[in-house]
């Protein structure tokens, strides 16, 4: 991948952990950027609200190195189940489909739970 933005959804800025790791593997992989989404409280860095919210306002995808579309993205997503199947679905509405075996999409989706 040309570019990789780790989106990292956290209810509270002190749950931003793996802070460190995330910095070494920037410093190795400079196509790496990261993006943390804060939503109980105001971000100290990255974006306020839900994951699913700054996809549907945009502002995560101006955060992104280029332009982000069907024809150049992949998704992965993993976490909480209702926040994985809520963002899936939002995507799915924008025009992304899921990664099936035979039918190549953007969606991957891993159950954290």
């Amino acid at each position: 991948f040309k570019h990789i933005t780790l989106v990292h959804g956290v209810r509270l800025n002190a749950d931003l952990s793996y802070q460190t790791k995330i910095t070494q593997l920037q410093q190795q992989y400079p196509q790496l950027h990261y993006l943390p989404v804060v939503s109980r409280e105001p971000a100290i860095i990255g974006l306020d609200g839900r994951i699913t919210s700054r996809i549907a306002d945009d502002s995560l995808f101006a955060h992104c190195h280029n332009a982000v579309t069907p024809d150049n993205a992949q998704f992965m997503i993993c976490g909480n189940p209702d926040m994985v199947k809520d963002t899936s679905a939002l995507l799915t509405e924008q025009g992304y489909t899921r990664n099936r075996r035979r039918e190549p999409g953007q969606i991957t989706v891993e159950q954290y739970w």
